[in-house]
């Protein structure tokens, strides 16, 4: 192919759904995934209306380990209570800690 040629392929992509997560924040996105098959195109996070609590992000790097607090690798014996939050100007998110799996998950707060 020569260099700079767009090949047009007609594959459908995998899933006729997808969510907030896909962030499909412009109609450039929303024409690509429409013409690839899918049905359901819910609007990124960023430009969604939907108040609702959601998982931005989950993450192998644990606050509670960063701090010490960690109940699974570390002998700490002071716990915090929980839910834990971040704080950012007006924006706070929710912690959960899937500790078993070493995992960290942040949602936004309503």
């Amino acid at each position: 192919l020569p260099a700079g040629e767009i090949i047009r392929e007609n594959m459908d992509y995998p899933f006729k759904e997808i969510d907030y997560r896909w962030n499909v924040t412009n109609r450039l996105a929303e024409k690509f995934y429409s013409m690839h098959g899918v049905e359901k195109i819910e609007s990124g996070f960023e430009i969604s209306k939907s108040t609702s609590s959601r998982q931005l992000m989950i993450t192998k790097m644990c606050i509670k380990y960063e701090l010490g607090r960690c109940k699974r690798f570390q002998s700490s014996l002071e716990r915090w209570d929980e839910p834990l939050y971040l704080t950012n100007g007006r924006d706070r998110f929710r912690l959960e800690f899937a500790c078993s799996e070493c995992m960290m998950r942040i949602f936004s707060v309503e």
